[in-house]
C-alpha cells in the first residue's frame, strides 16, 4: 500500500469511530504553515484537565508527512498501560509516547490501530472526557 493509501485507510478508521465525536481537517490551535493532508478526532464536550482551561479532548489523528503517515493517539500517551501496541512492526514504528510513523501498513496492523482507536474512545468515555 502506498503512502496515500495508508493515509486514506487510517483516516477511514477515524471516520468509522466518529459517531458522537468531532472530526476536523486541521488541528485545533495549530500554527503550522503549509497544508499537510490531515484528519483529527476530538471529543465534543469541553473538559478541564490539570487546571488548564476547558477544551475539547484530542483523541487521535492522521497526518500525511514527507516520508510516512503520522498516526497520533492521545489515549496511548495518557493511559499507556491500557493501550499498548502488539504488532512488532507497529512497535518498531512508534516514536515518542503518542505517535506511530507508519511506513508500511497491512490488514493486521490496520485492524490493530482500528481497535486501538475504539479502545481509546472507551477509556476516555470512562474518564468522562468525551
Amino acid at each position: 500500500m502506498d503512502k496515500k493509501g495508508m493515509f486514506l485507510a487510517l483516516a477511514n478508521v477515524l471516520r468509522k469511530h466518529a459517531k458522537g465525536l468531532e472530526l476536523r481537517e486541521k488541528l485545533i490551535g495549530s500554527q503550522a504553515k503549509g497544508a499537510k493532508e490531515q484528519l483529527h478526532l476530538y471529543g465534543k464536550k469541553k473538559v478541564s484537565l490539570m487546571n488548564l482551561p476547558a477544551r475539547q479532548i484530542y483523541i487521535a489523528g492522521v497526518v500525511m508527512q514527507k516520508n510516512f503517515v503520522g498516526f497520533y493517539s492521545m489515549p496511548m500517551y495518557s493511559h499507556p498501560k491500557k493501550l499498548t501496541l502488539k504488532h512488532p512492526l507497529l512497535k518498531k514504528m512508534r516514536k515518542g509516547k503518542s505517535c506511530v510513523n507508519v511506513t508500511i501498513l497491512d490488514k493486521a496492523m490496520l485492524k490493530e490501530l482500528d481497535g486501538h482507536v475504539q479502545k481509546g474512545i472507551e477509556v476516555y468515555k470512562k474518564e468522562k472526557w468525551v
